[in-house]
């Protein structure tokens, strides 16, 4: 199989689509073996990691296979990504430096979301029908690897509220 190493260029063709469909996607805990992998290969991603130098969120693709895709995600303090899902894709992220607020529920759930933090060294997993909202925590930039099989088509974003099923408010093809 072959991995595409893929930079920062908004010109760059759109995905391609799978090689191979007929190979089934990752599981969630797969998902969270690659990025423990790639967490511990710095020379996979540490040119993209200059947090310290960029506000908001930023986010590399730096690794796609038929069957998955891995990002880098710059945090700064306190930026937060609204309640959103991955589409079809089961994922997993690991906190590579600083920490990670993560609000979580499911698509069709009527409870209150759970919260958990990730602290440096984290790993966490989901299935496709996971809806988190994720903030950086702290005082200090924050830098996570993600990973999703399939690669990501799309992701709707949601409003959430006790008592209801989270509400889908838009979509986004990736």
């Amino acid at each position: 199989m072959t991995s595409t190493l893929i930079g920062s260029n908004p010109t760059a063709p759109a995905p391609r689509p799978p090689a191979h469909p007929e190979l089934p996607p990752l599981s969630p805990a797969a998902c969270a073996t690659v990025a423990a992998t790639l967490a511990a290969a710095p020379q996979r991603w540490l040119r993209f990691a200059a947090t310290d130098a960029r506000e908001g969120r930023w986010y590399e693709r730096i690794l796609r296979e038929d069957r998955f895709e891995a990002w880098i995600l710059g945090w700064a303090p306190g930026h937060a990504l609204d309640f959103h899902d991955h589409g079809v894709s089961a994922g997993a992220f690991r906190v590579l430096r600083g920490a990670l607020l993560e609000r979580h529920t499911t698509r069709d759930s009527t409870d209150t979301p759970g919260q958990r933090v990730h602290l440096t060294g984290a790993t966490t997993a989901f299935g496709p029908d996971h809806v988190h909202s994720v903030t950086a925590a702290g005082t200090a930039p924050t830098l996570s690897i993600h990973v999703y099989s399939p690669p990501l088509l799309t992701m709707t974003h949601y409003d959430v509220a006790a008592g209801s099923a989270p509400l889908a408010t838009s979509t986004e093809v990736c």
